[in-house]
């Protein structure tokens, strides 16, 4: 899985970015990867994709020092509405909130 985060990761900016184009990466059909990575996973490929999104996207928010509006174009989100509703579905908290407490606690 690491290959496949890094690709996620490399690419994550571009909102055209998903699934399909995941599975090119890594040299699969998108049947062959949806079957592999759900077997690994338990996830579909977009299910994956915006999992590490929201990950990175924790990570960037959690330095303090970009705007959760540029966290959301960076990790490859087309929308700063559609950015903060995953956020929240996974972090159970928002985006803005996630960035005050995580800066506060590691400064």
């Amino acid at each position: 899985l690491d290959g496949i985060d890094a690709v996620v990761r490399e690419r994550m900016g571009s909102v055209q970015f998903g699934a399909s184009a995941l599975a090119e990466a890594v040299g699969l059909s998108p049947r062959q990867f949806r079957r592999r990575l759900g077997a690994l996973t338990g996830e579909s490929p977009a299910e994956y994709v915006r999992r590490v999104r929201i990950e990175e996207a924790g990570r960037r928010l959690a330095d303090g020092t970009r705007s959760v509006k540029a966290v959301a174009y960076e990790t490859g989100f087309a929308s700063l509405s559609g950015f903060r509703a995953a956020f929240r579905t996974v972090h159970g908290v928002s985006p803005s909130g996630h960035a005050r407490t995580t800066h506060a606690e590691s400064g």
